[in-house]
């Protein structure tokens, strides 16, 4: 019977679970990002982690674009001031 990893462990890949309440996706296998929009779909932030969900810098990225595409087309969101650091 396979044994599931404890919750929290340092497992690659183990945890793709919201930390802020966002989407998690991934770039490339080291790089984890979860898109958190604001209700107004006008803002957005973005959280960095690693492989096992550690916490990265906003320096990791150069820069940031949303685009959004719903059924009448796309919205693309810049980043508002380019990658600020946000408390990690």
């Amino acid at each position: 019977m396979p044994v599931s990893p404890p919750a929290g462990s340092a497992v690659p890949h183990g945890d793709h679970n919201p930390h802020h309440g966002g989407i998690v996706m991934m770039k490339g296998d080291d790089l984890h990002y979860e898109v958190v929009l604001d209700p107004s779909g006008r803002e957005y932030r973005v959280y960095f982690t690693d492989a096992v969900r550690e916490e990265l810098p906003a320096s990791v990225a150069a820069d940031v674009v949303l685009t959004l595409t719903t059924e009448a087309g796309a919205l693309v969101i810049p980043s508002q001031a380019g990658i600020q650091s946000l408390g990690v």
